[in-house]
């Protein structure tokens, strides 16, 4: 996937950086099929009380979950997969971005937002910091991003447990209420630096 610059109001610029990308964490741990929309064949078992509800009211309630939680849900069986797959808002996302909910399940971010939180800032194009286009999201916390903030804005750049712990003087027990991400091992930023194991990554802000 190439970065892309913004030098005018109508011209934009790919830059020549080699990113790591969601699809090649699918291609490595092999979850093509995870999130497929296919819910054949027809459910035996129903959602229990919750029929009770009108349909609309079921989206609006599971898309203010969080992506972890929507997740859990609709692998409780084929029925709450269907209704999981009519919501507008999640085929939309599933559809275009299948990569994207895996890469938020396999980074662990996945408790930090909710579905709508991500279908919004999909629906825009701002970056979230300076208003600029925003060409990535930033999976932590869910904003939107340019490639400038992105790499140059201190809130975008996640901390190691003992960074954290050092810059900010927080205790061990108090690293737990922070968002955070489980990087994977490869090869980072232009210079390629190689990271040879899972990493706890800590977000800035919020710290």
């Amino acid at each position: 996937m190439a970065a892309i610059q913004k030098t005018s109001e109508s011209t934009y610029i790919f830059l020549k950086i080699a990113d790591n990308t969601l699809d090649d964490i699918d291609r490595q741990f092999g979850l093509e099929n995870q999130l497929d929309l296919d819910s054949s064949p027809p459910p035996r078992y129903g959602l229990g009380a919750l029929e009770r509800l009108p349909l609309e009211i079921i989206h609006l309630a599971l898309m203010q979950l969080d992506i972890q939680s929507f997740t859990d849900f609709r692998r409780v069986n084929k029925r709450t997969r269907l209704i999981t797959n009519s919501i507008p808002q999640y085929r939309n996302i599933l559809i275009h971005t299948p990569e994207l909910i895996r890469g938020i399940i396999n980074i662990e971010t996945a408790r930090n937002f909710s579905c709508q939180d991500l279908y919004k800032k999909l629906s825009t194009a701002e970056c979230d910091h300076c208003g600029e286009f925003g060409g990535y999201l930033y999976l932590v916390t869910c904003h939107r991003v340019c490639l400038l903030c992105f790499t140059e804005e201190t809130d975008y750049l996640p901390l190691s447990r003992k960074d954290v712990m050092r810059k900010f003087g927080l205790e061990s027990e108090l690293l737990a209420n922070l968002p955070r991400m489980r990087s994977f091992p490869g090869r980072y930023s232009p210079r390629e630096i190689k990271c040879r194991r899972h990493e706890t990554l800590f977000d800035h802000s919020a710290a």
